[in-house]
């Protein structure tokens, strides 16, 4: 692990710096830019710094955003699977699961319907 990752050492009740926040202070410690970030990455610059300010909605989905988490994390030396963790507490998004209502189906008929053959 870095020294830097030996900085941020995040527990699960840690939450005073936003996912964002730590993303940015751990680019700006190795000295890059957004730019530099996105080419290694691949992630585009505008939504490196959507991330890091914490602009969900410009990103183009949940999914996209707990990835560009993980990748990020990695490429900071963090534990990624804490900064998700992380995320997902500070957003609260995956906290509760949408409530599902399905059709009921319809009654089983006792006989069936009568045909008749001319």
């Amino acid at each position: 692990m870095n020294e830097f990752a030996d900085m941020y050492k995040q527990s699960e009740h840690q939450t005073e710096l936003s996912v964002g926040e730590i993303l940015r202070r751990g680019r700006k410690y190795f000295g890059k830019s957004v730019e530099e970030v996105s080419l290694i990455l691949r992630i585009r610059a505008n939504q490196i710094q959507a991330l890091e300010e914490g602009n969900l909605d410009e990103l183009p989905g949940e999914v996209y955003a707990i990835g560009f988490v993980r990748s990020y994390s990695e490429y900071l030396g963090l534990d990624p699977d804490k900064m998700i963790k992380l995320y997902r507490l500070q957003y609260g998004r995956f906290g509760s699961k949408p409530e599902l209502s399905f059709p009921a189906p319809p009654e089983e008929k006792k006989s069936p319907d009568t045909i008749i053959i001319i």
